[in-house]
């Protein structure tokens, strides 16, 4: 009987070792998965930290080109009414010569 219990504690002791061996895989691919996740995580944040930039740089330009052509849309409504002012004789004679040389700096 002892070749028996023998067989039966070797099997016991070799199904232990395997259930051992598996829970120490299962810790190891768990640290793998979250090294992999938090990677994933850093790189997700670069990714957004870019994107912002992206947008801001974006917006700087924009707001850079939006207030210029305000500039040029104010000179030329000035230009237009310094015009008609010197047209209808209103216009000062300083303005006479602002108007004139407007018209020479502005392509209409």
């Amino acid at each position: 009987m002892d070749t028996v219990k023998d067989k039966a504690q070797a099997a016991r002791d070799k199904a232990s070792e395997a259930s051992d061996a598996t829970k120490e895989r299962g810790r190891e691919t768990k640290e793998q998965t979250g090294s992999y996740a938090q990677a994933a995580k850093d790189k997700a944040s670069q990714m957004a930290e870019s994107g912002r930039e992206t947008a801001a740089a974006g917006k700087d330009k924009t707001g850079g080109f939006l207030q210029k052509t305000g500039e040029q849309v104010k000179g030329m409504a000035q230009g237009a009414a310094d015009a008609v002012k010197h047209t209808f004789g209103m216009a000062e004679e300083d303005d006479e010569d602002v108007v004139l040389k407007k018209r020479d700096e502005t392509n209409y």
